[in-house]
């Protein structure tokens, strides 16, 4: 498990490695999913007329409280999605996966800073022939949503684009609720817990890293 003090050096390092490792592990369900409908079953859920795949992405963080999570992101948000489109292509042909970039619009800042009123997030988006991806339980991010982001610098100039820290950076209102990544991660249990607010609350009195 990272500490508080975990080198931020080595998270711009994994950015697109992670994103590559959800790229070999989307070929690997998309293949056990073509094995199950040869055999007569399906995989995957059905979300309208297109199937989602599901897949794990690998991550060097698994934060074991609030402060961890705070202190390694660069960025924590609360914000509004305004848009989503397609970005850019990872991997190879057999098994790419293209990146959703959501544009979120931020209405409080609650850790670190930012310039601009929106800043754009890149998560993991689709197949490389289209099916969308559920990564780590976590639903595609639409337009509309509201929620709160922890967010770590890609490091990329051109795009100037952020990504979620880890599967336990997420959580999207759902009502009166709070959504995170599906499972059994105690963190994340946690936070999602109460309401937006309280969270927002928790965040902004978390000491920020170093």
């Amino acid at each position: 498990m990272p500490t508080a003090t975990a080198d931020r050096g080595w998270r711009l390092l994994v950015v697109v490695p992670v994103l590559v490792a959800v790229a070999i592990g989307t070929f690997v369900a998309l293949r056990a999913r073509s094995s199950d409908s040869s055999a007569g079953g399906s995989a995957g859920e059905e979300t309208g007329a297109e199937a989602v795949v599901p897949v794990s992405a690998a991550s060097i963080y698994d934060f074991g409280g609030l402060d961890e999570l705070v202190k390694a992101s660069d960025l924590v948000v609360r914000g509004r999605v305004e848009a989503t489109s397609r970005g850019r292509a990872i991997g190879n042909d057999d098994n790419a996966v293209v990146s959703r970039i959501v544009t979120v619009r931020v209405e409080e800042v609650l850790a670190g800073s930012v310039a601009t009123t929106s800043v754009l997030v890149e998560e993991e988006g689709w197949t490389g022939d289209g099916h969308p991806l559920v990564v780590d339980g976590a639903r595609p991010t639409q337009e509309g949503d509201a929620g709160i982001w922890f967010l770590t610098a890609t490091g990329d100039d051109t795009s100037g684009s952020w990504i979620v820290v880890n599967a336990q950076g997420r959580y999207l209102e759902d009502g009166d609720e709070l959504v995170g990544a599906e499972g059994d991660d105690p963190l994340v249990a946690d936070l999602s817990a109460g309401s937006v607010d309280e969270l927002a609350d928790r965040i902004s009195r978390t000491p920020p890293g170093p």
